[in-house]
């Protein structure tokens, strides 16, 4: 193999027989570069791909000066100042070969000048890039300020009371509340309400479960995307689903096994949203949103998980949500909350896929078991991969802000996260993903975002 190239060393299921998928940096003018391999699982064994980048950028002939050939290269300015500060051996995991490096002048994954043979582009067209990438680089030191400062806010007691007071707990599993709920939906149903009996407290969370799987299969569209939230508000079984999260209350979450609490709490949090959407109504702006997020919540075990707790605390490994004033859902470490027992250990971004938030650009919503919670979760997230991550033209991919709002969750590398994960069940995902891998090669992969939709991922009344 060449140096320079990139190759699977094995067999995996990521890269059936071992094929080489493409070997771009293995020419001549890059015999000084190391060789670059992966593993099984396509985890980037030498360095980042930003020390790959860089590089390719500075050494590509012996002719050419480290300035001329980044001068060329215009990227986001947030991963050129972080870059500036840490340097290639903040991505490094013990196996570089590669020199350190300042990163100076380098840059991120974003657009890099055309090869030699091809035509240079025109001034006027790189100077507007010039501009805005030295707007970029005056801004974001600003806003990474302003939002570290509201944080540092945040961490004061009195802020904090003030926040506790505007978003206290709404219970929606208290006697009163499961009482209103099971009034209001039994007069709207025409039914008389009926309390269920709860087999055993230990086995709350599979009764429900399967009440769960009942209503999603009445009442969400088949691909989970959409909720018939009107329908559901008739349905008996959900009359009896409100009566049982009671059942939560007695609930030891401590004594599940972590494959079992997984499973637990990405239902019980898609449940808690639907739950909390046909009770309570919907939230029709940003401020409403937010505290939805924050208030909504369920009595387990005798303490209150908002769905903010359970997917930034519980899930997420008591992670600070991303939005200015937030802080870790149970404190820092050795604050005395006992929920913090809870966490799933390890972290796992796949989560990100298995959580339905209530709008249209949400992962699809499903039910999961403890028996094959790791394997459900994988599809789901191939599928959001296959669904959310678009080849928009040669060189440029679109992600959903999932991949940006979540960037930490993914590693050092949110691209070869998405490769690791990419689903390969058909020729057009194999072809995809070996474009995907030719332009991270080449460091000519642009990425940007796509727009989020808020909006109720609820089923209109033409799609009853």
């Amino acid at each position: 193999m060449e140096r320079g190239a990139f190759a699977f060393t094995s067999s995996s299921p990521m890269n059936p027989g071992g094929r080489l998928l493409s070997s771009g940096l293995g020419s001549e003018s890059h015999a000084t570069e190391p060789a670059v391999h992966y593993d099984d699982s396509l985890r980037l064994s030498a360095v980042g791909l930003d020390a790959v980048y860089h590089v390719r950028t500075t050494s590509a002939s012996a002719g050419q000066s480290e300035n001329s050939a980044d001068s060329r290269f215009i990227g986001p300015a947030s991963a050129i100042l972080r870059a500036r500060r840490t340097g290639v051996s903040a991505w490094n995991n013990g196996s570089s070969v590669y020199e350190k490096s300042s990163f100076t002048q380098s840059g991120w994954l974003g657009r890099t000048a055309p090869s030699e043979e091809s035509a240079e582009p025109d001034s006027s067209s790189v100077s507007s890039l010039a501009v805005a990438n030295t707007v970029r680089a005056l801004v974001h030191p600003l806003y990474v300020s302003a939002l570290s400062g509201l944080r540092w806010l945040g961490t004061f007691r009195g802020v904090q009371a003030f926040r506790s007071r505007l978003l206290s707990y709404n219970m929606l599993n208290s006697d009163e509340a499961v009482e209103r709920a099971v009034t209001t939906c039994c007069a709207q149903a025409g039914c008389e309400p009926v309390t269920p009996t709860l087999k055993s407290t230990t086995s709350v969370d599979r009764e429900l479960r399967a009440l769960i799987n009942k209503l999603f299969v009445r009442h969400l569209s088949n691909d989970g995307r959409w909720v018939d939230y009107q329908a559901l508000m008739l349905d008996k079984d959900f009359v009896n689903f409100v009566s049982l999260t009671r059942g939560l209350r007695d609930l030891d979450v401590l004594e599940m096994s972590r494959a079992r609490r997984l499973a637990f709490f990405l239902n019980i949090y898609n449940a808690l949203l639907i739950h909390a959407i046909t009770i309570l109504g919907r939230p029709r702006s940003f401020v409403a949103r937010f505290r939805f997020f924050q208030t909504a919540s369920y009595c387990i075990g005798g303490h209150l998980y908002s769905l903010n707790d359970i997917e930034n605390g519980v899930l997420r490994g008591n992670r600070a949500p991303p939005y200015p004033f937030a802080s870790k859902p149970f404190g820092e470490l050795g604050s005395g909350d006992i929920r913090a027992q809870a966490m799933i250990t390890g972290g796992d971004p796949r989560i990100h896929f298995g959580l339905n938030c209530g709008a249209r650009s949400c992962p699809p919503i499903r039910a999961y078991d403890e028996s094959n919670v790791d394997q459900a979760l994988e599809a789901a997230t191939a599928n959001f991969i296959r669904d959310n991550v678009k080849i928009v033209s040669e060189n440029h991919v679109e992600l959903s802000r999932i991949f940006l709002w979540y960037a930490s969750d993914f590693g050092s590398n949110v691209i070869w996260w998405i490769l690791k994960h990419w689903p390969l069940k058909t020729e057009e995902d194999m072809q995809n993903y070996r474009r995907i891998v030719q332009w991270v090669e080449s460091g000519q992969l642009r990425i940007t975002y796509s727009k989020y939709d808020w909006a109720l991922n609820e089923v209109t009344e033409n799609e009853r």
